[in-house]
């Protein structure tokens, strides 16, 4: 039996899909600003060269999916190309997303949580984790998440994370949002004859609006 363990700094559940609430004081649906996507980054291991994951702003400027392509890594006994396997005890990739959003005057926004879409294959007494750090540009604060499953366990997953205390953005000044999620598989327990993999499929920030 699977074991999946989560902790963060916010609460975080595993949803089929999930939007998380609003804050309070948060703009509700039928006020919102507009907003545009202006600026995007990726770098890290996670990231593949020459091919940048696929952004998609959706849900009023409330969801922004970042879709990967060959975000995944492997610990065991890993096969190479025209090579023997090789065994790699742990093994980890990052991709760090960052976001430049336009939008109209007179509003702020925080990351009120992340969601990871995907499909791990663990082995016994093998372990994956994912861990997301979040920081507005400029600014000190980081906070984050983690979600550890333990094997054996093979499926997708979909991995919500909901921020306890949401970090909002200055007034009046525009900052470039930062996501940055790691994958990481621990094999060094496992048996020496094993493979153990996880893939990140799709990221998704969610954002919560509100006027200053």
């Amino acid at each position: 039996m699977n074991a999946i363990r989560y902790t963060a700094l916010g609460t975080a559940v595993l949803l089929a899909l999930a939007v998380p609430a609003s804050p309070a004081r948060a703009a509700a649906a039928d006020d919102s600003p507009k907003v545009k996507i202006t600026g995007l980054t990726f770098n890290g291991s996670g990231c593949t060269r020459g091919d940048d994951p696929l952004v998609h702003l959706e849900n009023g400027g409330r969801r922004l999916t970042v879709e990967f392509s060959g975000f995944h890594t492997q610990a065991g006994l890993v096969p190479r190309d025209n090579a023997p396997r090789v065994w790699v005890p742990r093994a980890n990739r990052n991709c760090q997303v960052g976001f430049t959003l336009a939008y109209s005057p007179g509003w702020t926004f925080a990351l009120t949580g992340v969601d990871g879409i995907g499909f791990a294959d663990v082995d016994q007494a093998a372990s994956t984790r994912r861990h997301d750090t979040y920081y507005f540009a400029g600014m000190t604060q980081t906070d984050g998440f983690t979600t550890v499953t333990d094997g054996p366990y093979t499926g997708t997953y979909h991995h919500a994370n909901t921020a306890a205390a949401p970090n909002w953005s200055e007034c009046g000044k525009a900052r470039g949002l930062n996501v940055n999620s790691r994958i990481q598989v621990d094999a060094s327990k496992a048996d020496r004859a094993s493979l153990s993999e996880v893939t990140m499929d799709a990221m998704i920030v969610n954002l919560g609006w509100k006027r200053c």
